[in-house]
């Protein structure tokens, strides 16, 4: 299955900088993202074999982000997926 979420994720930085200034905000970022996630895999069937490999590509329009800063995105975008019943939570029948 192949996804391609055309949605600019908050960079571990900026998570960062959000998160030392109110939890609660920090919160409502993580809903947000895993949310936009989840978003885009609503009309997708189950994966129905694991373990499963997943790749990341990321696109950014330019190059002032480090890549591990945008791949803290991943965290949201598998807990999206997990939400919309694409993937199952780690551990789980």
């Amino acid at each position: 299955m192949k996804v391609t979420i055309d949605h600019r994720f908050i960079s571990l930085n900026d998570y960062i900088r959000v998160e030392r200034a109110n939890r609660y905000k920090a919160a409502k970022v993580k809903q947000e993202e895993t949310e936009a996630a989840r978003l885009y895999v609503l009309d997708r069937q189950p994966v129905r074999e694991y373990p499963v490999i997943v790749w990341f590509t990321w696109f950014r329009k330019n190059g002032r982000t480090d890549p591990d800063n945008i791949a803290f995105a991943a965290k949201f975008i598998l807990d999206g997926f997990v939400q919309a019943g694409v993937l199952r939570a780690h551990g789980k029948a």
